[in-house]
């Protein structure tokens, strides 16, 4: 099973085009290209928020115009500039996102690999967080197939990764690795968020920061200035294979 992530597209609507320097969605574009010719053919693409820049409607339906172009099946969760309620409704044939819930989350039963998406957004806040009420979910989720090897996948890193504002990490992070702990059946959990490749393990289970679609940020923990490199955007690519119960996760730059 091979699965490819994209994350941090950070799209933004035609008409304010000439106020970025950076043409994500031309980026955004290439990547497709990319990942539409990979040989052998991926399964399906997990793009792990910043789906848009600042959450209007304008940009999902732009966003929607183009992840539309992939061949294979893709599946979304929000990140801090995403809007959960135009997500859903613009992405409304997306029907694992139209659960009722008040949070974006979702278990994709139909592979090898069990894929749990998880919301971990707070309006308003530029870091993550998983309330009570999304841990007791997850928790429930995971009890229902203890055996089978499953990927979590979300925005927000479950970790600190050396980032110097520590407004941008993920709340209270020792809930969400006890849990992992506990769940020997998590191979893999996959990120994005901070525009770079990030590696790390929690417990068993091994854990990716995937690089940016749109741009990179420099590498953080080596300075106190964070700022936009001329380091190329790139995607990841996720290898499963069954048969010795491994994954295997490869950064690819375009």
């Amino acid at each position: 099973m091979i699965i490819v992530q994209i994350t941090d597209l950070h799209i933004y609507a035609p008409d304010k085009d000439k106020n970025y320097p950076i043409d994500t969605a031309a980026n955004l574009i290439k990547c497709i290209e990319r990942i539409n010719n990979l040989v052998p053919r991926p399964d399906l693409v997990l793009a792990t928020g910043d789906l848009v820049q600042s959450g209007n409607k304008d940009e999902y339906d732009r966003l929607k115009s183009i992840l539309d172009l992939l061949e294979i099946p893709y599946f979304l969760i929000p990140g801090n500039h995403d809007d959960r309620n135009y997500l859903k409704a613009v992405f409304d044939d997306h029907k694992y996102l139209q659960n009722n819930e008040e949070f974006c989350h979702y278990v994709i039963e139909d592979y090898p690999l069990r894929l749990i998406g998880l919301d971990s957004i707070e309006p308003g806040k530029v870091g993550g967080k998983m309330c009570q009420k999304r841990y007791a979910w997850l928790s429930d989720r995971l009890s229902e197939a203890p055996d089978r090897p499953t990927l979590l996948f979300l925005h927000h890193p479950p970790f600190n990764t050396g980032f110097p504002e520590r407004e941008y990490e993920f709340a209270e992070v020792e809930k969400f690795q006890k849990i992992v702990v506990q769940n020997h059946q998590i191979v893999k959990i996959v990120s994005g968020h901070f525009h770079r490749g990030i590696e790390t393990k929690i417990g068993n289970s091994s854990v990716s920061v995937c690089p940016s679609t749109a741009y990179t940020y420099s590498l953080s923990f080596l300075s106190h200035k964070v700022y936009r490199t001329e380091e190329p955007p790139g995607y990841q690519l996720h290898l499963w294979n069954s048969k010795n119960q491994t994954i295997i996760s490869n950064p690819l730059f375009f």
